[in-house]
């Protein structure tokens, strides 16, 4: 559910808060310890045994960002338990890769040479580490994760270059030193010939930015980001935040981006004294943070949503803005970029908007989708429409695989308050069963000739946020409109069902199929049943559902959704949409 922040909000006038006032839903606290608070709730409980087991695990990634996260409230805080909480994980780590360097590699460590050499720099600085302790390490570390001919411009190119830059500066006498200098140089340059990124994902693009900057502000480059070329890349962003703040995603993202493009668009601001930049910070902040996931607050021990809470920290930590200019309001546009090619004025992003003061209407449409992260299948579809500052609709981006996926509407609550159902229909409820539908009268017309005609080739259940054990039991998938229901599959057999289901009996001596998760992580489950049919017979398409977990508990926040793939028709041997 999106909601709407009071108009009672105001700003306060002293550091960090003078910019984002006091805007938590329930507790009254400036940003930084709403940030500490959550990184709290999700470091919890926090034991060495445990940063000791992350590490067998080879969770490369998250453990370094964990220490450089505490590192940074650290700083922000002057807390002295974050420093001791870095160092704690750093020397676990360290302990551990001497005895084992294969515990240096991990999936997606890309992120970590830049953590580890951060983390280095500040125990040096605060004296926690003395001399030449876990000099030789870290360069080892730094070795093991060098690429040199991992050239490009996207983020998990900048993340490499950044993690270098960083090993650069602490061990220029190091044996391969001049090497990782060279690579540095080489990245910056692949991406500053263009003076632009080909990199077609709001999230992504965030990351890349960020390190971009920090590259920059860390190499004596600074000067070459305050150029008229370089703001109308930052403008482009700027432009397509949607009047209400929010960022929308399009390419391999998900729903609004948050956390990285506060810190980008302060870092912007800073850069070249316009505080449009700030503001959009700011108006980010303030609707995006009571819009927020459960999973980004709940207490626990999740370290990858605990570790974006330090971007907040990190704002903290940049110096005192002073305005100089700012951008007037603008309309609809079509934002250009630059490819890798070096080919420009390349649509971008349509924006159509009369203005952006919030409350104004705002759809977004991506033009390019090519580069890195695209999604061309979406080409031209619409990627997001809000009014009033509520989104009313967002694609399906990364999960989309073809253009038929494209402006697909999915309807399924999951709200704790059961809302719009009532407590009642709470779809958190285990043991209950519920019948939820998708309204498909918004789908691709398949006929010339018959406007009111649709059809759709496969189903997908698609499961989030359950747990290892849940189970999930599905019945009587149907269509329902005028004509009454027509049964797709009465799951009575396993026939059209992909893998990850089985066969069960249900409390009336009949046949259902059940899915157990087997993790934490998002699931899909395909049912390979196609119709066509009139609007003027059905309209919806559903089925019955349950859900209930190994340890009988009354909710679990499981999200269940229903997709149904449009069927599209051709038109003069040209698919259309």
């Amino acid at each position: 559910m999106i909601q709407k922040l009071s108009a009672s909000i105001f700003l306060c006038l002293w550091g960090i808060v003078s910019v984002y006032g006091n805007l938590h839903p329930v507790i009254d606290k400036d940003p930084l310890s709403i940030a500490v608070e959550a990184f709290d709730n999700q470091t919890h409980p926090y034991s060495k045994e445990r940063i000791r087991k992350e590490i067998q695990n080879r969770n490369v990634r998250w453990t370094t960002h964990l220490m450089t996260a505490a590192g940074t409230f650290y700083e922000a805080t002057g807390q002295k338990r974050f420093l001791d909480m870095s160092e704690e994980i750093f020397r676990c780590a360290v302990t551990a890769w001497e005895k084992d360097e294969q515990l240096m590699r991990g999936r997606d460590d890309f992120f970590s040479t830049r953590n580890v050499a951060a983390t280095y720099k500040l125990l040096k600085k605060e004296g926690r580490l003395k001399g030449n302790e876990a000099r030789r390490i870290v360069i080892r570390f730094a070795d093991l994760h060098f690429e040199p001919h991992f050239i490009t411009d996207h983020n998990q190119g900048q993340e490499r270059a950044l993690g270098f830059t960083r090993m650069y500066n602490l061990f220029p006498d190091a044996p391969n030193a001049n090497l990782w200098k060279a690579y540095t140089d080489t990245m910056w340059n692949f991406w500053y010939a263009n003076k632009d990124v080909d990199e077609t994902a709001t999230l992504y693009s965030a990351i890349h930015l960020n390190d971009i900057i920090t590259i920059a502000q860390e190499s004596g480059r600074t000067e070459l980001l305050q150029t008229p070329e370089i703001e109308q890349w930052f403008s482009r962003y700027l432009h397509q935040q949607a009047p209400s703040g929010y960022m929308p995603e399009y390419g391999d993202d998900f729903f609004f981006a948050y956390f990285e493009w506060i810190v980008v668009f302060e870092k912007m601001a800073r850069l070249t004294g316009n505080a449009s930049y700030q503001e959009a910070a700011r108006k980010l902040y303030k609707t995006g943070l009571p819009n927020l996931p459960e999973k980004y607050t709940k207490r626990g021990w999740f370290l990858r949503d605990a570790c974006e809470w330090a971007s907040i920290a990190e704002i903290a930590l940049l110096p005192p803005f002073i305005p100089k200019t700012s951008t007037p309001d603008w309309g609809a546009m079509v934002t250009t970029r630059t490819n890798r090619e070096g080919q420009s004025g390349i649509p971008d992003q349509l924006l159509l908007t009369a203005s952006h003061v919030p409350g104004t209407p705002f759809v977004m449409s991506d033009l390019y989708a090519e580069g890195s992260h695209k999604h061309p299948n979406l080409r031209g579809t619409i990627n997001y429409f809000e009014t009033d500052c509520c989104p009313h609709f967002h694609g399906v981006q990364r999960h989309a695989t073809d253009m038929r996926h494209g402006n697909t509407v999915i309807l399924m609550k999951e709200e704790s308050n059961g809302f719009p159902f009532g407590e009642g229909s709470n779809r958190w409820l285990t043991n209950r069963w519920f019948t939820d539908w998708i309204d498909f009268s918004s789908s691709t017309h398949i006929s010339e000739s018959d406007p009111q005609m649709r059809g759709f080739q496969s189903i997908t259940f698609r499961f989030q946020n359950g747990q290892p054990g849940e189970v999930i039991c599905i019945d009587k998938v149907r269509l329902r409109g005028k004509a009454g229901e027509k049964i797709l599959h009465d799951c009575n057999t396993l026939d059209a069902w992909g893998n990850g289901v089985e066969l069960a009996d249900n409390e009336k001596g009949g046949k259902i199929i059940r899915i157990t998760l087997k993790d934490n992580s998002i699931h899909f489950i395909n049912l390979k049943v196609a119709a066509d049919f009139s609007l003027n017979d059905y309209r919806y398409i559903g089925c019955d559902w349950k859900h209930y977990t190994t340890d009988d508990r009354i909710k679990s926040p499981m999200s269940f959704k229903i997709r149904a793939y449009n069927k599209i028709r051709k038109t003069s041997g040209r698919l259309c949409t």
